[in-house]
């Protein structure tokens, strides 16, 4: 007999979205499980009098399929007219399984949704640029989740309030929506160097604009010593060993990149990535800007998304 576990999934950061999104289910794999995910349904709205619809609390997403049933009033909001762009905080989520299944199941939705939903926030992340700026706590929060059948089934979870600014000009697509799903159920990893990009990211949000100029300098370096590798297979038997040989200083890498490509970003580099990045190599009082560091880190950015032509892992 087949049983149908469903899930109220708390997110460990709000999702900006945007009205496309909303009542949309997306389908996924927990850790081989095959999962649908359901999003909050937007409240009706008279977009012809939007002048007198208040955004935020006061018009609440409504709950998605299977939402009902779930005790919880902070589905999300509206933070945006006409658009409806809203913010997220919870999702539902159905399994279909044998019923004596039930318990095995949903252990491992227990033990493995942390890792989904990092998966799929990171991946929100890198092309949506949200919740990658400064924000003002410093509260670690995590994504929890509860299950139930006909009965609730008992697991571990976590819980914790968490206020935070975060800028809302970044809002999720239906397709990216349905990318990070994919992503996240596939269990691969973004690219070293995106890794590296949400580590500054990281950095950046909490004030230590040091630690985000090295992680950035980092996933650049990365990305054209890749390109360069393949560009250079054919002529060297060992790349690598050429590379640190006649070009070990990242400038000299970056030229030769833009020697091999006539596409390469325009970018003055020594001003606003090599430059940053050496004062910090010789003086260690030396702090960057906030200025400074959101110029480095978007430098990046360009050249990841130039190199990477819209992928983010391997086989995307």
């Amino acid at each position: 007999m087949i049983e149908t576990i469903s899930g109220l999934m708390t997110l460990s950061e709000k999702l900006l979205c945007k009205r496309e999104v909303l009542g949309k289910s997306f389908e996924t794999t927990i850790s081989g499980i095959k999962a649908n995910v359901f999003f909050p349904v937007c409240p009706p709205v008279n977009t012809d009098d939007f002048a007198s619809f208040k955004v935020g609390m006061n018009n609440p997403l409504q709950a998605p399929k299977g939402g009902g049933t779930w005790k919880c009033d902070d589905w999300g909001y509206i933070v945006q007219m006409p658009t409806c762009s809203c913010v997220v905080n919870h999702l539902t989520l159905s399994v279909a399984c044998e019923e004596e299944q039930v318990m095995s199941v949903a252990e491992t939705l227990y033990k493995s949704i942390e890792k989904w939903e990092k998966a799929f926030q990171d991946y929100i992340r890198i092309v949506t640029k949200q919740n990658t700026q400064r924000k003002t706590d410093y509260l670690k929060k995590t994504c929890s989740l509860e299950l139930k059948t006909k009965e609730h089934i008992r697991g571990t979870g976590s819980a914790c309030l968490h206020i935070t600014v975060t800028p809302l000009d970044y809002y999720a697509a239906s397709k990216q929506i349905e990318n990070a799903a994919r992503f996240a159920g596939s269990e691969k990893e973004l690219f070293s160097d995106y890794q590296m990009l949400l580590a500054a990211y990281d950095a950046r949000r909490i004030d230590q604009n040091r630690h985000a100029i090295v992680n950035a300098t980092s996933a650049l370096e990365k990305c054209i010593v890749t390109f360069l590798e393949n560009e250079l297979a054919g002529q060297y038997s060992d790349v690598g060993a050429f590379l640190e040989k006649k070009h070990r200083k990242l400038g000299e890498r970056i030229q030769l990149a833009k020697d091999l490509d006539t596409t390469f970003p325009d970018i003055d580099f020594q001003t606003k990535v090599l430059g940053p990045r050496n004062d910090l190599a010789h003086n260690r009082e030396f702090y960057p800007t906030n200025d400074t560091t959101e110029e480095h880190i978007k430098c990046v950015e360009i050249c990841l998304e130039h190199f990477h032509a819209g992928k983010f892992y391997e086989g995307e």
